[in-house]
């Protein structure tokens, strides 16, 4: 049984997109979320948890549309600690951990009997119990993650999301909150979903893992499945030799391909520079950003866009984009995204005047310039 299932789910948040996410998080699991900074590892679990809308696709817990679930309801089923938190100023431990019972109380009832019972065995299960009556603020990073977990587990759900649980910790911290995740899934049957970055920690404590790369999901499997060489050459652009401890891949990185290759780094400048008719400007950026879907393309680099309104008769818009080569920036205009943000129904798109592309290939980096004896 799955306690988490996407079908086919898509969103937008800002100029990022998640495309057609069909993944499971199966009950009793470890499943990590891995994938380069800006993959959509950290919006795939927001949608999980309902905390970002979705604009197609269906989630579901426990076998329930998640649609049709109170916000009270999920928070019953599923305990989330994303990265960034709030601040909570003069508060305890125990303090902390009892806000873990406000999805099963009105915030005018009284603890029950129930309540402090979830309360105690939280703070025996993480170890918290010597540090109820510190002050958060006085705690170490690991000590406070650890309290926090806490008060994830007194919310007595099934699962528990985590975003980067192990970040701006020290190895030996890490290493012990990694150890305590695992506890909770073999002794108390918790499932767990989790993001990752460090690829041998994912290896090691996961069964399960979702590969992410530009908003969509690369590949699902084991992690003896899934961390192979390829798959670093692939997703993260890297040469690493892997190889097998039992089911355990054990990761050595060497080099970017780049690097490996021994050229001198060097990237593409394409400007589109568009002109429109006087106030369209802006349809046209919204358009782009809609359905370009442009941070998806192989071999995509980066993204700008300028709008002028200061002429009389026309705007004009300049979408600057970096590429790795010239082809991946044709073959984007050769892609069903592409043809959907400029398509008005018309040979001659609707408002446009006159637009015009120029390509520039520059050196990415230079020798250090040498001050005339």
């Amino acid at each position: 049984m799955d306690v988490i299932a996407m079908d086919d789910v898509s969103l937008s948040q800002g100029g990022f997109q998640l495309s057609s996410i069909s993944a499971a998080v199966p009950k009793g699991s470890i499943t990590g979320i891995i994938g380069p900074n800006g993959s959509g590892k950290s919006t795939f679990i927001k949608a999980a948890a309902r905390l970002t809308s979705i604009e197609s696709g269906m989630i579901y817990i426990h076998d329930i549309p998640q649609k049709e679930m109170t916000a009270q309801e999920i928070a019953q089923e599923i305990a989330v600690l994303m990265q960034t938190r709030t601040a909570i100023p003069s508060m305890t431990v125990r303090e902390l951990v009892a806000l873990g019972r406000s999805p099963h109380r009105s915030i005018w009832k009284k603890s029950s009997k129930i309540d402090q019972e979830a309360i105690e065995w939280a703070l025996d299960v993480t170890n918290s119990r010597v540090n109820e009556n510190r002050m958060l603020h006085t705690l170490s990073g690991g000590e406070r993650q650890k309290a926090y977990i806490a008060m994830a587990l007194a919310q007595k759900t099934e699962t528990i999301i985590l975003d980067e649980p192990t970040t701006y910790l020290d190895i030996a911290h890490q290493l012990d909150l990694l150890e305590l995740l695992k506890q909770l899934n073999e002794t108390h049957g918790i499932t767990i979903l989790m993001v990752l970055h460090d690829l041998q920690q994912a290896a090691k404590y996961c069964d399960r893992l979702i590969a992410m790369k530009r908003g969509q999901v690369y590949q699902i499997g084991t992690p003896k499945e899934v961390l192979t060489e390829n798959f670093f050459k692939e997703v993260f652009g890297i040469q690493a030799e892997v190889h097998l401890d039992g089911e355990h891949p054990l990761i050595i990185p060497i080099a970017s391909i780049q690097q490996q290759k021994g050229d001198e780094p060097s990237m593409i400048i394409v400007n589109n520079q568009v002109r429109v008719e006087k106030g369209s400007a802006d349809h046209l950026v919204k358009r782009f950003n809609k359905q370009g879907q442009v941070e998806f393309m192989e071999g995509f680099l980066g993204m700008e866009i300028w709008v002028t309104q200061q002429t009389t008769d026309y705007d004009e818009v300049t979408i600057h984009t970096r590429w790795n080569r010239k082809e991946d920036f044709v073959n984007w205009t050769k892609s069903q995204a592409f043809g959907d943000a400029h398509a008005h129904g018309k040979a001659k798109p609707e408002g446009l005047l006159k637009n015009k592309i120029t390509y520039y290939e520059v050196q990415v980096t230079r020798p250090a310039l040498q001050k005339k004896a």
